[in-house]
């Protein structure tokens, strides 16, 4: 199971921060589908780079079959 809880991710651009993603609580089971859909910089590849490991969060964890990720 994918437990996402409470992630964060900022940006720093220049002197200001830019919240790229910001993601309460998600839960998929093993074997299940789902969709990320959104506007053009909502954060969809942001989120996707966070699930693989390629992004570590500023905030939150990211936890697969109850192992912590982050």
């Amino acid at each position: 199971m994918l437990e996402i809880k409470d992630i964060v991710q900022i940006y720093q651009d220049g002197q200001s921060q830019v919240t790229a993603l910001t993601l309460p609580s998600f839960q998929a089971e093993r074997g299940s589908a789902w969709c990320i859909t959104g506007p053009s910089g909502s954060g969809k590849s942001t989120l996707l780079h966070c699930i693989s490991g390629l992004l570590r969060p500023t905030k939150g964890t990211i936890c697969w079959d109850g192992k912590v990720m982050t």
